[in-house]
């Protein structure tokens, strides 16, 4: 470590740049083994061969977000998820416990009035609606950072990810931003300095990310695939695709005619490709399956299941297949809620709080007493419902303590959202038991206290 800390920061940005490289590169070429493997040629699965990767470009993943239902309706759960925690700034007081900011200021912290207003066109609820779907459509969000006379951050603009291009020079060095706008870039590269940027993780590429939605993208295609399958079906009248014999010589035009015409009458709105046309006793043999005979039911909820997991939200929150097939009383809804929140939302909300913490919350804060622990960015839960007792469960458990003298009657009228009584400041001892001052704990005796020494003479 003390080897690296004692390079330059040109020679460390030169060696992330090698490392990154040396793992692309031998990704590259175990690809490339696997192509050159005589097992590849077994791998074919119809007379195309094994099908390819949909493209992954930006632009066609964000495409893929308006074309499948189950990406739009995973992305929007975690977006409309998002809304509900309240950024706070917290600031560790003198008996090392943290503080509201605004408890000890007149004055909201800055960098809350900042993302509560990011600027003239979004609140904040929109900002992280943007950020959300960025981060998990195209792996990376980003956001061009206004400043002031004075050089501090006053308003975030989100950027089309589809339009931004890394500056990078050959050392792997980032120089800054171009903005990419109907071909045209922009007169001056926006600094790294003033972009804020957050990125899916991806070992592979430094200056980029690795979005769910690029994991998930074989199995969006292939679900993708059979519901136009099923689309072509119904298309056709709800009539599988045949073959028209026909005994004597046609020319092209007259075969075409004639499978246009029974496309026409027997299809759904003329649609649908339509039978084929055999001509001199020709015969068709199918290779393939029809819908009848694969089991579409079991390969829909491998799709669905495979493409929640990516996205990490539960099937039954989406309406998909899998997850209403298997879950279908509120119980199981109110546990997968919990589940979202656990494994998805709260990492999600974690991961936010560390990067705005010491990428925007630095910009107004000491760096020091960010790194020490005395200033930092948190959420407030308190407004997640998924997250919130049950009211029946609250109520019985704030008796329970009220009959057990736990808490005063006060204190059980704030639980259950009651107005404090005059009299309420008293606590129900149970008749069982005897009270002992706790100091005299030690010298209790079945119930009863140890008579205290006479005083000495």
């Amino acid at each position: 470590m003390a080897d690296i800390m004692s390079l330059s920061r040109a020679e460390r940005t030169e060696r992330q740049f090698e490392f990154f490289k040396a793992v692309r590169d031998g990704m590259q070429q175990a690809l490339a083994r696997e192509t050159q493997s005589p097992l590849a040629s077994l791998q074919r699965t119809g007379v195309q061969g094994r099908a390819k990767r949909p493209a992954h470009d930006v632009v066609t993943l964000m495409e893929w977000q308006r074309r499948s239902e189950l990406v739009f309706g995973c992305v929007e759960k975690i977006a409309d998820a998002a809304m509900d925690p309240v950024l706070v700034i917290q600031e560790l007081d003198a008996d090392g416990n943290y503080q509201p900011y605004n408890a000890t200021h007149r004055a909201p912290h800055p960098l809350a009035s900042l993302l509560a207003h990011p600027n003239e066109f979004q609140d904040e609820i929109e900002f992280r609606r943007a950020w959300v779907v960025s981060e998990h459509i195209a792996g990376v969000f980003y956001a061009e950072i206004v400043r002031n006379n004075l050089g501090l951050p006053i308003a975030l603009y989100p950027l089309n990810p589809a339009k931004v291009v890394p500056l990078v020079t050959a050392e792997g060095e980032l120089t800054g931003y171009d903005f990419i706008n109907n071909g045209r870039s922009l007169a001056r590269p926006i600094p790294p300095e003033n972009m804020l940027v957050r990125k899916a993780h991806d070992i592979t590429n430094p200056h980029g990310g690795l979005p769910p939605l690029l994991v998930a993208l074989g199995s969006v295609d292939a679900d993708a695939a059979q519901t136009d399958y099923i689309r072509s079906f119904f298309a056709g009248g709800g009539q599988p695709s045949g073959i028209i014999s026909v005994p004597t010589q046609m020319g092209d035009d007259q075969m075409e005619q004639t499978r246009q015409q029974w496309t026409n009458r027997y299809s759904r709105r003329g649609a649908g490709a339509g039978p084929a046309v055999l001509q001199n006793g020709s015969t068709y043999q199918k290779i393939g399956a029809n819908l009848d005979e694969i089991d579409s039911s079991e390969l829909r909820q491998q799709f669905e299941a495979r493409i929640c997991g990516v996205f990490g939200v539960p099937p039954v929150l989406v309406g998909a297949y899998v997850g209403l097939k298997q879950s279908n009383n509120r119980a199981s809804a109110k546990a997968a809620q919990e589940d979202f929140w656990v494994n998805k939302m709260s990492p999600l909300f974690t991961r936010w709080r560390s990067f705005l913490s010491h990428r925007l919350l630095s910009e107004f804060e000491g760096s020091e007493a960010i790194v020490a622990g005395k200033i930092r960015c948190a959420w407030d839960m308190s407004t997640v419902m998924a997250l919130q007792e049950d009211s029946n469960d609250r109520h019985k458990r704030a008796l329970e303590a009220l009959q057990s003298g736990a808490i005063t009657l006060n204190q059980y009228r704030a639980q259950v959202n009651q107005p404090a009584d005059d009299n309420g400041d008293v606590y129900y001892l149970p008749a069982k038991f005897s009270v002992v001052p706790a100091k005299e704990i030690g010298n209790a005796r079945g119930g009863q206290v140890a008579p205290e020494a006479p005083p000495a003479e």
